[in-house]
């Protein structure tokens, strides 16, 4: 693979997510080949995509064909830290919530005083300094989707992937993390999973900004 490849901001022109034939292993399940291309900004995926998810996680393996973003490897722009996933697995349960965003702002290849400033600020605008010293496992799963997706902005990537991040959220959570969604996608690329087709006070209007949105289901 060239450099070339491996450089997000040299393939602006590519689609925003490609699958070229991609055929997902997970386990004893392998999807059918997929095949899909478009979105510049924000795309939307509707559906089953758990084996996609799976995939940037390093859970399952791509069996045949392609998946790229921009152009670039999938997997590779994840390692690389170009994409940051938001996952809705659980984040290290033992860390607490500022230490995990912190050690990951630094990862992201932040400096010290930056990363601080940036976890402080997340903390903030997410309502979540009351629990800034909690473990991750004492919080409730809506916490940990508010964290995923506070980590998945603090550093340079230029794409977020943020899997269902507005499924079964109270209203509170549910606005705070559609305000967070909103942010990201005015500065970074972004593509958001809703596991079925959302209602109208539940992400119908970020559904309606993506320029790209794919839909997929499983079974008959």
């Amino acid at each position: 693979m060239s450099s070339s490849e491996n450089d997000p901001r040299a393939n602006d022109a590519a689609p925003l997510l490609e699958l070229e034939s991609a055929r997902i292993e997970q386990g004893a399940f392998t999807t059918e080949p997929l095949t899909a291309s478009g979105g510049k900004r924000l795309v939307a995926l509707v559906g089953y995509f758990s084996p996609f998810f799976r995939l940037l996680r390093g859970e399952a393996r791509l069996a045949s064909g392609a998946v790229r973003f921009g152009g670039q490897d999938a997997r590779a722009a994840v390692r690389s830290g170009s994409a940051l996933v938001a996952s809705q697995s659980a984040p290290p349960l033992a860390l607490r919530v500022r230490q995990f965003l912190v050690a990951s702002a630094r990862l992201a290849l932040l400096g010290e005083r930056e990363a601080e400033r940036r976890v402080g600020a997340a903390l903030e605008r997410l309502r979540l300094s009351a629990v800034s010293e909690h473990a991750l496992a004492d919080v409730p799963d809506g916490v940990r989707r508010r964290v995923s997706l506070a980590r998945a902005a603090l550093g340079s990537a230029t794409l977020v992937i943020a899997e269902a991040p507005l499924a079964e959220l109270d209203l509170t959570t549910y606005a705070e993390v559609a305000s967070l969604l909103d942010e990201i996608a005015a500065e970074q690329r972004l593509i958001v999973s809703f596991p079925a087709e959302p209602e109208p006070d539940r992400g119908l209007a970020l559904l309606e900004r993506a320029d790209f949105t794919l839909r997929f289901s499983l079974g008959p």
